[in-house]
């Protein structure tokens, strides 16, 4: 597994060649705190709410956040039945807009992508960050942006000092490979909680994977695909990415459980 520097250069030089850059361009990370919806005017419609972060400059080129319309509660509650039937529901929680910008030579820099996260604490005392969305634009997929924003999350989650972190994907999302990379070369296992809310776990399309920071023992995990093929993840998560990858069609729709077994 690279370290951030090294994929940090790998992707500056994946993002020259895809470019046709003569100079390297420079991809750095910023952690904007949620700060409240605003009013966002668009030209001959109805003005709509969308989320607002604390941003250090406004001076670059962004996409707006215009399918941010929840408020970071309703969108855990939509996304995460489960976690957020089993928070404490006191008002103390944060919630980050993780910026990946591309600085091109002539000082023009860019926000190539996003993870808006969450973060909260259990019941049980657990803390907990979720992966509310992740985007990164079109013309920068394939760069390796993903990866670096998973390593700052991961930075966000420590300093924040989380006992694990969450992520979902549809499983047939035709980008599911790519999705789940960052994690599974990160140490995550794929996960199946308990019905505790409502959740929509493999059975119902779709994939859940959690990093547990601090905890001394991990689960062990059973994945079993639908050719009968059985893999343990964390252990065998390089033979499950190699398993998805040799999978015909949308790779996702070929996990068919996801268990705990063993002690």
């Amino acid at each position: 597994m690279p370290s951030y520097r090294e994929a940090k250069a790998r992707s500056e030089r994946k993002l020259q060649k895809a470019f046709k850059l003569g100079e390297v361009p420079k991809v750095y990370e910023v952690n904007c705190p949620y700060y409240g919806q605003k009013k966002f005017s668009r030209p001959g419609k109805r003005k709509i709410k969308i989320c607002s972060f604390h941003r250090p400059d406004q001076g670059i080129e962004l996409f707006e956040y215009t399918e941010l319309r929840n408020t970071p509660i309703k969108e855990l509650h939509q996304s995460y039945c489960q976690l957020d039937n089993d928070r404490i529901k006191d008002g103390k929680n944060n919630s980050f807009m993780i910026e990946v910008r591309v600085e091109f030579p002539r000082k023009l820099t860019i926000l190539a992508g996003y993870e808006w996260a969450f973060l909260g604490r259990l019941t049980t005392g657990d803390k907990f960050l979720a992966v509310l969305k992740l985007k990164v634009r079109k013309i920068f997929r394939g760069c390796g942006l993903s990866s670096l924003i998973k390593f700052k999350e991961l930075d966000l989650a420590r300093k924040q000092t989380c006992d694990f972190i969450q992520t979902y994907h549809a499983a047939d999302n035709p980008y599911f490979l790519s999705a789940i990379t960052p994690s599974l070369n990160q140490g995550f296992v794929l996960y199946h909680g308990r019905p505790t809310g409502i959740e929509a776990y493999e059975e119902e399309g779709y994939i859940h994977l959690r990093k547990y920071l601090k905890r001394k023992t991990r689960p062990d995990i059973k994945v079993t695909f639908k050719d009968g093929t059985v893999f343990k993840s964390n252990k065998e998560n390089h033979l499950i990415l190699e398993h998805l990858k040799n999978a015909k069609g949308l790779p996702g729709r070929h996990i068919l459980k996801i268990e705990e077994y063993g002690e």
